[in-house]
C-alpha cells in the first residue's frame, strides 16, 4: 500500500511521540575492532540489547570473507 507524504508524516510523527512518552529514546554506541587485514567486528549496544557481526571484503578484495561488505551495511540500513 502506497501511502502519501502527509500520512507518512503523521504516521511518523505519531510513533515518535508513543517513543518518547514510553522514554524509548536515547543513543546508541557502536564500537569497531580492526582484527586483520579489512576485518572488523562491530558491536552494537542500544540500552541492554548488544548486537556483534562482521565487516569484511571479498577475498579477491583482501579481505577474509567474515562477514558482509561496507556497502553491504549501508545500503540495507539505508533500506530499512
Amino acid at each position: 500500500m502506497k501511502r502519501s507524504v502527509p500520512e507518512l508524516r503523521e504516521v511518523t510523527r505519531k510513533h515518535l511521540a508513543e517513543r518518547w512518552a514510553a522514554k524509548e529514546m536515547g543513543t546508541g554506541r557502536i564500537d569497531i575492532v580492526h582484527y586483520e587485514q579489512k576485518s572488523f567486528e562491530a558491536t552494537v549496544k542500544s540500552g541492554d540489547k548488544e548486537l556483534k557481526f562482521w565487516i569484511d571484503e571479498p577475498a579477491e578484495r583482501g579481505g577474509l570473507c567474515r562477514g558482509s561488505h561496507p556497502l553491504g551495511y549501508f545500503l540495507a540500513g539505508a533500506a530499512g
